[in-house]
Parts: structure tokens; C-alpha cells; sequence
């Protein structure tokens, strides 16, 4: 009886713990709602937050697939053609860099974690 109350506690602490950890997830989603803007993007959508991991970008003129060339906990840098993107993920905060323009936008930041 007394082994069963103890196995059960454990399992109870054990299950209440690991519910506690955000860290520990199979993946990680990050997808970048622009409206309207002078850069013409509209969706940024990372699958991964590694680097040299493709990056969907939904534009104006089409949708284009750019590369994360950086990435931490704070930043994001990605290159596409004609194209480079820099992403503030704490603020959703995107500095397009088209040509020779600059442009700056808010997005909304939507994470999706599993």
C-alpha cells in the first residue's frame, strides 16, 4: 500500500515537472504576418531556427524562398534574392533591405511548438 502511494507521488511530481518546462519541445514553428508595406513582404514562415534552413516568404510579387543565414535567441538574418531580411523576434520587429531601399515593419509573430 505504501509503495503504491510513493509510485504515485513520484509519477504525480514527475508528470508536474516535466509539465513545467517549455524547453522541451519535438519542434518549433515562427511564421511573420506583415500587412501592407513598401518591401512587399507579407508572410515569412521559418519551419526551422537553424542556420542554412530554408525560410517561405510570401511577397507582392509571389512567393519566394529565402536561406537563414543567422539566428539566435534574439535575432534572425535571412537572405533571399535581391532581398535581405533582418528580424527582431522579440519585438517582430522586420529590416528589409531591397536593392539599395530600406525598409521597416511590424509584424505579428505567430509560434507554433509541439
Amino acid at each position: 500500500m505504501i509503495a503504491r502511494v510513493r509510485m504515485g507521488l513520484s509519477l504525480a511530481a514527475g508528470i508536474l515537472l516535466l509539465s513545467a518546462c517549455d524547453e522541451i519541445n519535438r519542434f518549433k514553428q515562427e511564421k511573420y504576418e506583415c500587412g501592407w508595406n513598401p518591401a512587399g513582404i507579407l508572410e515569412i514562415e521559418l519551419r526551422s531556427m537553424k542556420v542554412n534552413t530554408k525560410a517561405n516568404l510570401v511577397t507582392f510579387e509571389g512567393d519566394q524562398t529565402g536561406k537563414l543565414v543567422f539566428s539566435d535567441d534574439r535575432e534572425l538574418i535571412i537572405e533571399a534574392p535581391e532581398l535581405i531580411i533582418r528580424i527582431d523576434r522579440e519585438k517582430a520587429l522586420i529590416k528589409a533591405t531591397k536593392g539599395t531601399r530600406y525598409h521597416e515593419m511590424r509584424c505579428k509573430k505567430i509560434e507554433f511548438k509541439m
